[in-house]
């Protein structure tokens, strides 16, 4: 119902101002799923995964764009030495296959595998990652609207957004091994849509 009462409002617009100025419209609708684990492999070295998967659409002057990846970062540092051991980033496309949520927001599933490559040595791996998000709390609500007219412009924004945390459970397993074994891993799931129009008369 709050769709349709947006859509008539922004047709009331349409009948008073008469130009749209289109190269600054946007929208916009994403699910996504974070996670990170971050821990001590011995008393020097620590090592940070953390992983997005951005599932959805934008579309903009330029058309419509498709939002689909899952992406992980890998770092390993030394704080007795001071120094960086591991740099490692990639990112996959994902599908349906790879990627699925549950209602709203029950719960979510990630199987894929992400070559990451080492930004200090150049040097390649592939992460096999296995992740299940299982809500665990209430859901986190946010609605903004938002309109100002400056100098013939009409400015209108809206956005909804829900935060659903997650209790996460799998692995990511690189050269046989799994990284997070044993270890705490958070995150949570979301969900969220905008839309900005200009109008101009």
């Amino acid at each position: 119902m709050k769709k349709i009462l947006f859509g008539l409002l922004l047709g009331l617009f349409a009948l008073t101002f008469t130009t749209v100025t289109a190269a600054n419209n946007y929208w916009m609708n994403e699910t996504y799923a974070v996670g990170s684990s971050n821990f001590y492999e011995t008393e020097c070295i620590s090592t940070h995964i953390g992983f997005l998967v951005q599932d959805g659409w934008y579309r903009d002057e330029s058309g419509r764009k498709v939002i689909s990846s899952a992406s992980v970062n890998y770092t390993r540092y030394d704080f007795c030495q001071g120094i960086p051991l591991l740099n490692a980033n990639g990112s996959v496309p994902i599908s349906k296959l790879t990627f699925h949520t549950y209602g709203n927001l029950a719960a979510a599933t990630l199987n894929t595998t992400i070559p990451v490559v080492d930004t200090l040595t150049n040097q390649s791996q592939t992460l096999v990652v296995r992740m299940n998000w299982i809500a665990n709390g209430p859901q986190e609500r946010t609605r903004n609207n938002y309109h100002s007219h400056d100098g013939g412009i009409l400015l209108i924004s809206h956005s909804v957004s829900i935060i659903q945390p997650a209790t996460l459970v799998g692995s990511i397993v690189a050269k046989g091994k799994n990284l997070i074994a044993g270890q705490a891993v958070t995150g949570d799931m979301g969900r969220g849509s905008e839309i900005h129009i200009s109008i101009g008369h």
